[in-house]
């Protein structure tokens, strides 16, 4: 294979180059420093075709096969497409420089028409987040708005956001968003399965779980865009909710079950700061908060203790508070195993 005759794109476009930049092996990673070595007048091409891939690298994690096989064809084809300019016979000397620069001019372009696609390709990318048990995130966003991710969710939204288009986030899990308002009212979209979340700029928070997404504004305003549901009674619930601050508007898809109410949001977004808040809420739905937030599977042996309601906070980094508490207000005995806690009656 005579790579001493290869230019810029023949190594764009040379399978085991590209190998060897993205995907390399010890095999292939031996073959070209030794053949840089023995051809170290290629080193200025070699480095500007690494460069170029380096940049696309990351489109290759994002891609299906079918994807990457389907760009790199595009490429590949617009780079074989361009003709060589040859000179005329007889061409003066002046006339072959000009020969010269044309071919470099074209090879330039190709080499532009690589890289724009690869910033395209990165500034449209994904951008994802995720959180485990027990952790909070703080993300800002191209907007400079703020995303406090509460513990096992997940949030993407793509990498650059222009002036034009909405602000669009796609959330799985519960996320407090503060978001910064522009002077052209551009909006800000929540995608959830349930709904669309319609802002301008406002703080709200945000919960997919339990087959519904719940809704709770701080300040500002929202519109709420519900998703059609798959049974009956959802029809009349189809039309855009507005919502001011203090509301609660819970919705699922899958029942068709619309809940809305007057709350105080606090007790719905205290997690941000740590803290875990409850007032006059029942035991069951504490149980499912520590579950979702810290994975901890929690059974009760006596059901009546479920009808018994809570009020105070829980530290998010000692949530043994609860149950010591629990084991003295109600007289319950707090059993620990691998797999669960388990609460029983004295």
């Amino acid at each position: 294979m005579q790579y001493q005759d290869y230019t810029v794109k023949d190594f764009l476009l040379d399978e085991r180059f590209r190998k060897w930049v993205m995907n390399p092996d010890p095999e292939i990673e031996a073959f070209w420093e030794s053949w840089l070595l023995n051809n170290s007048e290629k080193a200025e091409e070699v480095q500007q075709a690494r460069e170029v891939l380096q940049l696309i690298r990351f489109r290759q994690h994002q891609a299906s096969p079918e994807e990457q096989a389907q760009t790199w064809e595009r490429i590949g084809q617009t780079i074989r497409d361009e003709r060589p300019v040859i000179p005329l016979p007889g061409a003066s000397p002046s006339r072959r420089v000009l020969t010269r620069r044309l071919r470099y001019a074209a090879a330039l372009a190709a080499l532009l028409m690589v890289v724009s696609l690869a910033f395209y390709f990165y500034y449209r990318a994904p951008v994802s987040h995720d959180t485990a048990y027990g952790e909070i995130s703080t993300i800002v966003l191209p907007d400079n708005s703020i995303v406090k991710l509460n513990a096992n969710s997940h949030l993407r939204y793509t990498r650059s956001w222009d002036n034009e288009r909405p602000r669009e986030i796609w959330l799985e899990g519960e996320a407090f968003f503060s978001v910064v308002h522009k002077s052209n009212n551009q909006q800000f979209l929540v995608h959830t399965n349930d709904m669309t979340v319609k802002v301008t700029g406002t703080e709200f928070n945000v919960n997919t779980r339990h087959i519904a997404t719940k809704v709770v504004l701080n300040n500002g305003a929202v519109e709420l865009l519900l998703n059609p549901g798959t049974q009956k009674q959802d029809a009349k619930n189809r039309e855009n909710l507005l919502m001011k601050p203090g509301d609660m508007i819970s919705w699922s898809y899958r029942t068709g079950k619309l809940i809305s109410a007057r709350v105080d949001p606090e007790l719905y977004s205290s997690w941000r700061t740590n803290i875990l808040r409850f007032k006059g809420t029942p035991i069951l739905e504490v149980a499912r908060s520590l579950q979702d937030n810290f994975g901890i599977a929690i059974r009760f042996e006596d059901r009546e203790l479920l009808e018994e309601t809570f009020t105070g906070t829980i530290p998010m980094d000692n949530v043994d508070v609860f149950f010591k508490t629990l084991s003295r207000t109600f007289n319950v005995e707090i059993i620990r195993n691998d797999k669960e806690i388990i609460i029983v009656k004295r």
